[in-house]
């Protein structure tokens, strides 16, 4: 890369810090709209109307939305001030910051080279949408995966505040035909509903594109051993509810995603 491309990188990098703090916002209401919803629907499902239970799993889901928006841009929350944080988890603005720097080098070398006789927004814009970091694609990958986290941390969060549920297990979905980690994770059967499952995470989705596990929850009496299925199987005093997150998934709230996915 030339120096003049070196620069000009840099400068477009620098240039979309701003977009990215002012979207964390549209992306934490957009997040928390959907864990907010599961709330609701899995609390009427163990019908308890406590709104103390209710509040207490809204403000975990929202304070979720909040620093994952964060999250998701590189940055995290100190006091009300977005900082940055190099040790961000499945961040999506790199992938983004590297589209830019590789779309912007490649016209400044091409027009140095001669290739190209003018650099133009016709020009830019081209190489930039050849890049996969603005795809479509991307961004449906992105909007499905998040959504699918945050609607089952709301039901996570309201069978947490109950008190009721003392288990989680997961299920695959009806459309799943391929054997891979989902399988593994569902032969772990139920786990304590405060734990992860064997370090892969609280909960579905488990991988990005397509993963449409859901959760299972075990409600019990206090004399009941949860560590094993079978029980509610073989219709002993435990009972199940299963999360149905494909039911209650709200479309437009997922294309909200999509679009905010497109923007970072």
């Amino acid at each position: 890369m030339t120096p003049d491309a070196a620069f000009a990188t840099g400068q477009a990098l620098d240039d979309i810090n701003e977009p990215f703090e002012a979207i964390v916002e549209q992306v934490a209401k957009a997040l928390a709209a959907i864990g907010e919803d599961n709330v609701k629907v899995a609390l009427r499902g163990l019908d308890i109307k406590d709104p103390a239970v209710l509040n207490q799993a809204l403000n975990e889901i929202r304070q979720y939305a909040r620093d994952r928006a964060a999250e998701m841009v590189g940055r995290k929350w100190v006091a009300d001030l977005l900082v940055d944080d190099p040790g961000a988890e499945m961040a999506i603005n790199s992938l983004t910051q590297k589209g830019i720097a590789d779309s912007v080098a490649n016209v400044l070398e091409a027009y140095e080279s001669g290739e190209i006789d003018a650099i133009t927004t016709a020009s830019m814009s081209e190489e930039l949408l050849a890049q996969y970091a603005f795809s479509g694609e991307r961004a449906e990958r992105i909007a499905d995966f998040e959504s699918r986290r945050v609607a089952n941390l709301g039901f996570l969060h309201a069978w947490k505040a109950s008190g009721v549920i003392t288990g989680k297990y997961s299920m695959l979905s009806p459309s799943h035909v391929i054997p891979d980690i989902c399988d593994d994770i569902e032969a772990l059967g139920v786990v304590d509903v405060d734990d992860n499952f064997q370090g892969y995470g609280f909960g579905p989705p488990w991988h990005p594109g397509g993963c449409m596990c859901v959760m299972g929850a075990v409600r019990a009496d206090e004399d009941l051993d949860v560590d094993y299925l079978d029980e509610q199987e073989t219709g002993g005093k435990a009972t199940t509810m299963r999360a149905k997150a494909l039911s209650v998934f709200d479309l437009e709230k997922e294309a909200n995603i999509f679009d905010l996915a497109r923007s970072i």
